[in-house]
């Protein structure tokens, strides 16, 4: 950069008051920057000049010639300023020419007097260093450039290898000492370095390694993850062994380079002694590290498989603590009713109906302990609550199907005709009648032949303007009902109809809303006969007599003595043989059939098993069950350790001791792992003392589930096919038989 100042005074050249006349002599001065490579100019004021506009030429030439004009209109403007002085960037080793013009609103000057400077170009300077020294071969050096006003690079590495690039690396193959040369070019010069025996190559044999490693991390909480990676110097290594302390073994754990190790929760604090040893031809070395793992915060927790139902209610509880399966762990449960247990997934009978509160304590080996209570978790309704004189109970909750199944426990399940199963329920599903010929037809039995006691229940839903009868539910008799419920009538009310020796209707309220969830019920004590709308009485009248007993079928959505079909949803379906109190009736209203009367354990086991079976992709495995109860099944639960695809469950016959026909299948998009899983499907019958098979396949993926429960021996089946999408209509005639039945498995309904 060039370190003198120097200046010059010009005139225009051509006088500025010959284009404006009253403008004054405009005088160019220049300065070169001492600190950077910048022109500053300067010029005196002229009257009258709004602005400067500073022209300018750079030239190759290596010395300024005044005596030629370089400055033209063409040259580039590089500064306009209303002040008199400019600062202009420069390059240096270059040659500058300005000149100037002044302007205003309406005339601009001649150009001003011509200034020109020569900057000196910058000598190159060849300078570098290394990240090494010294190693056996092979041994890459990595180079890196120093030097300055440099614009191209030549390296001689002293092995008659070469590299033009800045910052290159180079590999010495080949044991000796080697002297570098750094050659740079810049401006038109070059400059060179050379450090003489600057790198030094050994033999690999003739060096022993020098063994260390890091830890990442050395400390933490059980499970801890470390990762470690050789850092080992002196020689090339050839073996490594690792040995990571948690276990007494003269193997090494690793013989990979780096290697990866996650130390288990033991349930206690515990210090492992990491060690690496390594080794080449010369010779060995180890070294060692010291991994402080602490024990895992002991935390309680645990699920259930139901937390609700009747009496006796078997629950089966899942623990979920931390340390579940350790060595040197406890646990210790109180049911809430007295009742306790140390096993680690209990199943616990409650016999009395109330609400009990669960806790469970889990304790590690070194005493340290957590406790996990769940207030009011188990709800225990007796068969004396409002289920007293069920006689019938519908939520159309199966999976498809023509079966609406009976959660009263009578067994006075029905046979849908046309109606539609519907998502879009009060309470999850319903049916839909079209109001032509849908309808429910349940057979005659004897808890249905009502006398002196009735309440009829039904969540509605219409689904066009009603006109004349329109039955909900209704016993039929020869000519005429036993006892009725309807949605309107030909007074645009609804209606309930019991016959004592004739036809005694009670209607009241309003028309019902289409497109309205309504919920109605009707009761006769023997002595009154009253109407309800969403829980309110609308209508009641004295009444004696009993109700005549018939053989004809009940009836839902319509019948087929007046053909009074009903249009639209019907869910939650209640039959008593006695007559609720108003507070029952709004108690019915707001709890849903599935939780009043919940599905009964037919067969199968709620308790966990002991072993975890994996399933693979497209394999399907029975599993051997025994009915408990005969009855109407409508789901499936499963336990599932492991696995989140998709999981299909189905229910064979038995077949001489092997599954036989499929009885019916289910779905479960999206099972959870580590809870029950509940598969819908068909109502279908089993009889009590009958041999059954539950059937898992997971299409998707992998699955595991849990079985060998009370460690038993059932028989079990894997299918021979691997590749199922669905359980085929009759078990595969060949599979792989074994004995870790039972699943943790069973089948509910009523």
């Amino acid at each position: 950069m060039p370190m003198a100042t120097t200046a010059s005074i010009l005139l225009l050249r051509k006088p500025i008051w010959r284009v404006l006349g009253w403008l004054g002599m405009l005088l160019l001065f220049f300065t070169t920057n001492v600190f950077a490579a910048q022109a500053v100019l300067s010029w005196a004021a002229i009257s009258g000049a709004s602005g400067y506009r500073v022209y300018q030429v750079q030239t190759n030439e290596t010395a300024v010639n005044l005596g030629t004009l370089h400055v033209t209109d063409a040259s580039p403007v590089v500064a306009d300023v209303a002040t008199t002085t400019a600062t202009i960037n420069l390059v240096d080793g270059k040659t500058y020419y300005f000149a100037l013009k002044a302007y205003n609103s309406t005339s601009v000057s001649a150009f001003s007097n011509e200034v020109g400077k020569t900057l000196p170009a910058l000598m190159p300077s060849a300078n570098f260093s290394v990240d090494k020294t010294s190693g056996s071969a092979p041994l890459t050096v990595k180079f890196t450039d120093s030097s300055t006003n440099a614009t191209s690079w030549s390296w001689n590495f002293g092995d008659n290898t070469t590299s033009t690039l800045q910052n290159p690396a180079k590999t010495y193959s080949t044991a000796g000492t080697y002297s570098v040369t750094l050659t740079v070019h810049g401006s038109g010069a070059s400059n060179s370095v050379t450090k003489t025996n600057l790198i030094t190559v050994a033999t690999p044999s003739s060096l022993a390694p020098i063994a260390s490693f890091n830890a990442t991390p050395t400390t933490g909480t059980a499970p801890l993850t470390v990762t470690f990676t050789d850092t080992s110097t002196g020689g090339s290594v050839t073996n490594w062994c690792w040995k990571f302390g948690d276990t007494v073994s003269s193997t090494c754990n690793s013989t990979a380079k780096s290697a990866v190790k996650t130390y288990a929760d033991t349930g206690k604090d515990a210090s492992y002694t990491a060690s690496l040893t390594v080794s080449n031809a010369a010779g060995s070395s180890t070294t060692i590290k010291t991994i402080s793992v602490k024990a895992a915060p002991v935390i309680a927790n645990f699920s259930v498989n139901t937390t609700s139902g009747k009496a006796p209610l078997a629950a089966s509880f899942t623990n979920l603590s931390t340390g579940v399966n350790l060595a040197g762990y406890s646990y210790s449960w109180n049911f809430g009713d007295g009742g306790a247990s140390t096993e680690i997934n209990p199943v616990h009978t409650y016999a009395q109906n109330g609400s009990y509160t669960v806790s469970l304590t889990a304790k590690r080996p070194d005493g340290a302990s957590n406790t996990k209570t769940q207030t009011g978790y188990i709800t225990v309704s007796s068969t004396t609550s409002t289920n007293a004189g069920l006689v019938a109970a519908y939520n159309f909750e199966e999976a498809s199907g023509a079966t609406v199944v009976d959660a009263s426990g009578k067994g006075n399940h029905g046979a849908i005709t046309e109606a539609a199963r519907t998502t879009s329920g009060k309470a999850g599903q319903a049916l839909y009648f079209d109001g032509v010929n849908d309808w429910v037809t349940v057979k005659d039995s004897a808890s249905l032949d009502l006398t002196s006691g009735m309440t009829l229940e039904a969540w509605v839903y219409p689904s066009a303007t009603m006109s004349s009868w329109r039955s909900i539910l209704l016993k039929e008799r020869n000519g005429g009902l036993s006892y009725g419920l309807y949605a309107n009538s030909d007074a645009s009310q609804p209606v309930t109809s019991i016959n004592v020796g004739n036809d005694q209707n009670l209607s009241g309220g309003s028309m019902l809303a289409t497109y309205t969830w309504t919920h109605l019920a009707a009761t006769y004590d023997g002595v009154t006969e009253r109407l309800y709308i969403n829980g309110n009485q609308v209508a009641s009248k004295a009444q004696t007599g009993g109700m005549t007993v018939s053989t004809g079928a009940l009836r839902i959505g319509g019948n087929s003595v007046w053909d009074e079909f009903f249009k639209g949803r019907i869910d939650e379906v209640r039959i008593y043989n006695r007559a609720l109190s108003a507070t029952e009736i709004k108690t019915d209203m707001t709890t849903p059939v599935a939780n009043s009367s919940p599905p009964s354990l037919l067969l199968g086991n709620q308790a966990i098993g002991s072993k975890t079976d994996t399933i693979s992709k497209g394999t399907a495995k029975a599993f051997q069950k025994q009915a408990a109860k005969t009855g109407q099944i409508t789901n499936v639960s499963v336990y599932v350790v492991a696995g989140s695809t998709p999981v299909v469950a189905g229910l064979y016959a038995n077949n001489n001791g092997r599954p036989g026909t499929l009885l019916a299948q289910g779905t479960l998009s999206s099972p959870k792992a580590g809870a029950w899983n509940q598969i819908a499907f068909p109502a279908t019958s089993v009889t009590a003392g009958n041999t059954y098979w539950i059937a898992i396949l997971s299409p998707g993926g992998t699955l595991q589930v849990s079985d060998k429960v009370g460690g038993g021996t059932l028989p079990s089946e894997t299918s021979p096919v691997t590749k199922s999408t669905t359980l085929p209509a009759n078990w595969w005639t060949s599979g792989t038989p074994s004995y870790d039945s039972p699943l943790t498995g069973y089948g509910a309904g009523y």
